[in-house]
């Protein structure tokens, strides 16, 4: 089973349980998606925090300073949920 994940580099490096990432960076910390569980251990950390919702994922996301390319004008809070949506709904 896959998850959805925040997580840190290791040394410049995406920890190798990730098979999807590097979405929504904020302090360091990015958002992927694990490789099957099943297949693949994923240590428990209080450092990876799972979003087991899209709701969730977008919250935090709220923040995030996203621009227009074309305008450059910030995003407003409606349209970074849209975008989160998105993503949730093509890579879960």
């Amino acid at each position: 089973m896959k998850r959805v994940v925040e997580y840190k580099l290791h040394g410049g490096l995406t920890p190798y349980f990730i098979a999807d990432g590097g979405y929504f960076p904020i302090g360091g910390k990015l958002i992927g998606v694990t490789k099957d569980d099943g297949i693949c251990y994923v240590p428990p950390s209080p450092e990876l925090v799972t979003f087991n919702l899209e709701a969730e994922l977008s919250t935090r996301n709220v923040v995030l300073v996203i621009r227009d390319p074309l305008t450059k004008e910030e995003l407003t809070e409606e349209q970074k949920a849209t975008i989160t949506l998105d993503w949730w709904n093509t890579h879960v």
